[in-house]
């Protein structure tokens, strides 16, 4: 009988599945420095200087008009003692609005300065990735510091990817059967079986018979079809976050720069904008004055009971217009493919780096002018003749200017009012008014205000 083995073997299956971290491109291509093509040209940077608005003083006179309507009805409704007190405690500087300023310093301002970054470029896809904005001050020919800066803190914004996961699966299977399947079959095998006998005479007697055997064929069958199975699963979850530098800014060998850069998405474009303390370090200083108390009752307030301030003005000693020039370098993440341009995700980029280096604006930084920097004053007199005060303890002498046009013509006033000997001038306390050509009497009654 034929005998047949069969064998079956057990499968592992492992799957898994394998996670795809965020991209910043598919293709890093070489860089391109001091670029001159389309994927730069565009690109322009404007620099400006403005005045730094200033902090408004809330008072009576520049309420809105339901608001002064409102306060007078507040006041006529009360006593006078009640009325004073409601004035004290919503304008507690009121009684100060007449003070002016113990000097006066336009060497030191602070000017806001504005910085317009715009983008031509024709590739949509395309973003300015770095950027560096110089202004270089040059104290040597401006004579320019600066004390102060609000972008010296560095600026940092944490921008966030999304998350990546991953899953493993572990399965196991096998099968395993047996069977037996066949037929049986039955057949003849012809024959004949002879006996032969012999008797007491001595003849012999032969017999024969005929013989069948009968036979059977098994055909057995094997299979496999054992089952089982195992799962296990596993999951990660991270998130990702990058922390990037907006905007920062520092001072380096009488340089003022900002640097800036981006994240995935985000194109440097727009405006800059940085409130600066600057000093001019070479000044001249001229006193002007400031008269109070000039009136008791009504009535002129004789010229040994006002009161004389002097106010130190300093000024810068420039020339024309100050200005600075302006440069900047420039980082584009230019992308190459056109799959690439067609998809809002950057992780399939094929991209290179384009740089230009100390690139100057179009036009000069004009930070102040000289006109701009000079304190207005006002005198009484003219040219060739003006009023005159000398202190009579130091022995300084020069021209009486006023830094405030209000204050000036209420002086004039008084003086035209006041008695006083025309041969001395007019003596109040340590302070000495007389005419630089002439008498006092002819410059009060001859000269007007004017402007210096």
């Amino acid at each position: 009988m034929k005998r047949k083995i069969y064998c079956f073997a057990v499968m592992l299956v492992t799957v898994g599945c394998s996670p795809k971290l965020t991209q910043r491109y598919e293709k890093l291509l070489p860089p391109v420095a001091n670029d001159n093509s389309d994927v730069t040209n565009d690109i322009e940077i404007y620099a400006a200087a403005r005045d730094v608005p200033g902090a408004v003083v809330v008072n009576q006179y520049n309420l809105t008009d339901h608001g002064q309507a409102a306060y007078i009805n507040a006041l006529s409704a009360l006593k006078p003692k009640d009325a004073d007190a409601l004035q004290a405690n919503l304008f507690p500087d009121i009684s100060g609005l007449d003070k002016g300023p113990s000097s006066i310093d336009n060497t030191t301002f602070t000017k806001r300065l504005l910085f317009t970054v715009l983008s031509h470029t024709p590739y949509e896809a395309d973003r300015i990735t770095k950027l560096s904005i110089r202004v270089h001050l040059d104290p040597k020919v401006t004579n320019v510091k600066v004390l102060t800066f609000d972008k010296i803190t560095t600026e940092y914004q944490t921008v966030d990817l999304g998350s990546i996961s991953q899953t493993g699966a572990l399965n196991l299977g096998a099968t395993a059967n047996y069977g037996v399947a066949g037929k049986i079959t039955t057949g003849t095998a012809g024959g004949t079986t002879s006996t032969t006998v012999t008797s007491p005479d001595g003849s012999s007697v032969v017999t024969g018979l005929p013989s069948t055997t009968t036979g059977s064929e098994l055909d057995p069958s094997f299979g496999a079809g054992l089952s089982a199975s195992y799962s296990n699963s596993t999951t990660q979850s991270v998130n990702l976050k990058n922390r990037y530098i907006a905007l920062t800014g520092y001072i380096k060998d009488d340089v003022l720069t900002f640097d800036e850069e981006s994240i995935t998405g985000v194109n440097l474009t727009g405006n800059i904008l940085s409130d600066i303390k600057f000093k001019i370090t070479d000044k001249s200083d001229t006193y002007t004055y400031s008269v109070s108390n000039l009136t008791t009752d009504g009535k002129p307030t004789d010229p040994d009971k006002i009161k004389v301030k002097i106010v130190p003005v300093y000024e810068p000693g420039i020339k024309g217009p100050l200005t600075m020039t302006v440069d900047y370098d420039i980082t584009v993440r230019h992308v190459m493919n056109e799959d690439g341009r067609k998809t809002i995700s950057e992780s399939d980029d094929e991209i290179a780096y384009y740089t230009i280096s100390q690139k100057s604006t179009a036009v000069d930084l004009t930070l102040e002018n000289r006109d701009d920097l000079a304190v207005k004053k006002w005198f009484i007199g003219n040219g060739a003749n003006a009023l005159k005060v000398t202190d009579l303890v130091t022995l300084d002498s020069g021209i009486m200017y006023f830094t405030s046009y209000d204050n000036c013509l209420a002086f004039f006033r008084w003086l035209k009012k006041v008695k006083f000997d025309p041969k001395v001038g007019l003596l109040s306390g340590d302070y000495q008014f007389v005419p630089t050509t002439g008498t006092l009497t002819d410059l009060i009654s001859k000269q007007t205000i004017e402007k210096n």
